[in-house]
């Protein structure tokens, strides 16, 4: 009988304009794997696979997508039907929509309040009706939201789940429903902030977002690592680290490109991650000899997880606190290190557990990785009980953490306080949460349900974790982050068969956005087979690719406009193999890429003239620019800003003559009309000194005549100027051309 297995994707979403739109329709296909809708439920239903899509992470256009799938996840609901309205439709770079030329003091390129609009109106009745229908979230789900900031990225963090782990000193840790995906306005928010590159979308207040501010002193993926310990498991199952962005997925015979090789390290780096020398070690226990050593090594141990201990006090009140400083343990007595004369085999005799946090969390962790390496069928009670175990050592960990910085605040320790001063600080916050008292009960909960299926006693159990922890860890460096549950890498990105070839997103015309949105569909779909038939024959996958891919055609067929799916297909591919230079230069040339080019140059202008929202005045070089390249005769011209305006006109014509006709020859025709510029004033320059020549030698032919006539000749070259100048500074602008 075959074994329902869960599928755990924990996604990371890039960003990006270009890519906002394809990665929109990746989104919309895993809503459908998640939610085993159309052809997923028949390859679902015959792998007897269940996919739980429960940590998501963005940035950037990444992260609207990310937030519209969590709270689709959290309300146990599909994503909004009107998803590919919003990318294909509304969110285009045009006039009326993303892009506001009116704007008469803009703070930003492109229109912020119609994102927000656009926002809010996807967020809002999905966050209203979760908050009216109340009660516990319908599915567990973590969002991080990375933002752009002054002084570094700053990251969200939204939580939905109805068995969140809490630590409370009088009680321990204990489970509370939390759904932060009620807050509606926090969301629209963060969507905001994830998008606030600056001078594109203007900044936004962090005022809605404060109660879910994350440390941001690791990397995103680093936190999604992190987030994946803190999940409990029911039965057997595969953990995925899905990345969603660009590249090409065909590894095997294509040379990867820095950024894909970068990637594959990094996947390494973090699979490498979930490996423990602690576990090879409790492998070879119990060996009387390992035992020994263990036990001689309890003094070595106890001053390194000292410094360890100083060192992530630090850490938490700096966001760099560099290398290590040599610290004198020898005047410390810590509570959160096991004491002088402790013993491995005699941790859980007595009324307090005194190795501190991070041996529990190693002791239960390396408990459940073993039950997990021999789990065969359906999960034995000691799997969930000790998935159990280590999420409420996580919450004591959590409370730990956020005491020592409030105390820390509170006493006014910052990150220069000495060893003494910081390990008063953690000691007093240790005794404050009672934190000794319930990791006992915790551990000793996990090592009997561990004890109870191999036969041996629990403190016995403890004492083989413990002694692998001590002889792997007696002279460790202080560590940054433990171990995590193992998991595999994939990447999910578009399988374009030329190298050069780009996406545009939202910069294209709706139908571009139309075809980019079903590729990430297409795409999305060749990778998810792929995740979900990675044991079966190439053959196996390459047949329900081929299937899948016919169903999302057809799906789309009428909504594209195409009789069917065969004709949806020769559409797009026909489209598809067109070069990226072709196809931005077809684009430039419609009356949607002129007005597109048109407005972007109409709102760059009017955000480098006008844009100083903190300035009570313009500066005069703002009047000036505005002078040189407004294409309307700004009021109120100085006299030197008229003459600027006058010179570069041949220019200026020329660079709106050809947005309006063909923004493809902006570069040719200011050039042509710079060469013509040129030569105009070397004629001029060559003419009037032809004239002045000739004046002059009127002048000195000694006939009175001549000298009256040279003298009449300069006066009307000068009175001819200057009428010229003046009639040329005072008349208005010619109309544009139509």
């Amino acid at each position: 009988m075959r074994t329902n297995t869960e599928l755990r994707l924990a996604l990371v979403l890039d960003g990006g304009a270009d890519r906002a739109v394809w990665a929109a329709g990746v989104t919309h296909e895993l809503d459908r794997l998640r939610r085993a809708e159309g052809p997923w439920r028949d390859l679902c239903r015959d792998t007897d696979t269940t996919v739980v899509v429960d940590i998501i992470a963005g940035t950037n256009a990444g992260g609207l997508n990310g937030i519209l799938l969590a709270c689709a996840v959290a309300a146990g609901e599909p994503l909004p039907t009107e998803l590919r309205d919003l990318w294909v439709r509304d969110a285009a770079l045009a006039t009326g929509k993303l892009l506001d030329d009116t704007s008469e003091r803009p703070r930003s390129l492109l229109d912020s309040a119609y994102l927000t609009k656009l926002m809010r109106s996807a967020v809002r009745p999905r966050a209203q009706r979760v908050a009216r229908r109340g009660g516990p979230p319908r599915e567990p789900v973590t969002l991080f939201v990375t933002a752009p900031a002054t002084g570094g990225p700053r990251r969200y963090r939204f939580v939905a789940d109805a068995q969140r782990q809490v630590h409370h000193p009088e009680i321990g840790p204990h489970p509370t429903a939390r759904n932060d995906f009620t807050a509606d306005e926090a969301l629209v928010t963060a969507g905001r902030a994830a998008v606030g590159f600056p001078g594109a979308f203007e900044p936004v207040s962090e005022e809605p977002l404060r109660a879910h501010r994350d440390s941001a002193d690791d990397s995103l993926f680093a936190a999604v690592v992190e987030e994946m310990s803190r999940r409990t498991v029911s039965g057997p199952y595969r953990r995925v680290l899905a990345y969603v962005g660009p590249g090409n997925r065909r590894w095997g015979p294509l040379p990867p490109s820095p950024r894909e090789a970068a990637f594959r390290a990094l996947g390494d780096r973090l699979a490498a991650a979930a490996e423990s020398p602690v576990d090879r070690l409790f492998d070879r226990l119990p060996d009387e000899g390992l035992l020994a050593t263990a036990a001689g090594l309890v003094e070595e141990y106890r001053r390194a997880r000292t410094v360890d201990g100083i060192w992530q006090a630090r850490r938490l009140l700096a966001t760099d606190p560099g290398r290590p400083a040599r610290i004198d343990v020898t005047s410390l007595d810590a509570l959160w290190v096991p004491p002088a004369g402790a013993r491995v085999d005699q941790a859980i005799d007595g009324p307090l557990w005194t190795w501190g946090v991070s041996a529990a969390r190693q002791v239960v962790t390396t408990l459940l990785r073993e039950t997990r390496r021999h789990l065969d069928g359906p999960a034995p009670a000691r799997t969930m009980a000790l998935s159990a175990a280590l999420t409420k050592i996580l919450a004591i960990d959590d409370a730990v953490r956020d005491a020592t910085r409030s105390r820390a605040a509170a006493d006014g320790i910052g990150p220069t306080a000495s060893d003494k001063e910081l390990a008063a600080l953690v000691d007093g916050v240790v005794a404050e949460q009672r934190v000794r008292e319930h990791l006992l009960v915790v551990v000793r909960s996990a090592a009997a349900a561990y004890a109870e299926s191999v036969g041996v006693p629990a403190p016995v159990v403890v004492e083989r974790a413990l002694a692998a922890e001590v002889l792997a860890r007696a002279f460790a460096a202080p560590s940054v982050r433990p171990h995590t549950p193992p998991f595999d890498v994939a990447r999910i990105c578009p399988d374009v068969s030329r190298p050069e070839q780009r996406l545009f997103g939202v910069l294209g015309t709706a139908t571009g956005r139309a075809d980019e949105w079903l590729w990430g569909r297409l795409d999305a779909a060749a990778h998810l087979v792929r995740l979900v038939l990675a044991d079966q024959p190439e053959v196996v996958v390459a047949r329900r690719i081929e299937w899948m891919r016919r169903a999302i055609l057809d799906d789309e067929s009428g909504r594209a406009g195409a009789a069917d799916g065969a004709a949806l297909e020769a559409r797009l591919a026909a489209a598809h193999h067109r070069p990226t230079g072709e196809r931005l230069r077809t684009f430039l040339r419609t009356d949607d890429g002129r007005a597109t080019a048109t407005g972007l140059a109409r709102s760059a202008t009017r955000l480098l003239t006008h844009g100083r929202p903190t300035a009570v005045d313009r500066a005069g070089w703002q009047h000036t620019l505005e002078a040189v390249v407004a294409e309307d005769r700004p009021a109120d011209l100085s006299l030197l800003n008229r003459l600027a305006r006058a010179s570069t006109g041949p220019l200026r014509s020329g660079l709106w003559s050809a947005l309006r006709d063909d923004p493809t020859r902006v570069a040719t025709r200011l050039r042509n009309r710079l060469v013509l510029l040129l030569l105009g004033f070397a004629g001029l320059v060559f003419a009037l000194g032809g004239l002045v020549g000739a004046a002059v030698a009127l002048y000195h032919s000694g006939d009175p005549v001549f000298r009256w006539t040279a003298f009449g000749l300069v006066l009307a070259v000068l009175v001819g100027f200057l009428t010229a100048a003046v009639r040329t500074l005072a008349a208005p602008d010619p109309p544009p051309a139509a």
